[in-house]
């Protein structure tokens, strides 16, 4: 008998569309194809779609400058 776990949620996507990352990110198209064009982001072609990588969308993010708050 197999059990389903319901709590675990979609499984991890490999690789995102332009149209999905920016979904994530809530970012814009031209902003994602600035940072595509300034190599801070990279991206794959399969066909006609535009693809990046989860694991470099994690990059990216992480790479992004923290925001120093002041008091």
């Amino acid at each position: 008998m197999t059990t389903i776990d319901n709590n675990a949620g979609p499984p991890p996507i490999g690789a995102l569309d332009i149209p999905g990352f920016c979904r994530l990110y809530q970012l814009g198209k031209t902003f994602v194809y600035g940072e595509l064009a300034s190599g801070r982001l990279t991206a794959h072609k399969a066909g006609k779609r535009t693809l990046i990588l989860r694991s470099e969308a994690d990059r990216w993010a992480n790479a992004l400058p923290v925001l120093a708050v002041g008091r």
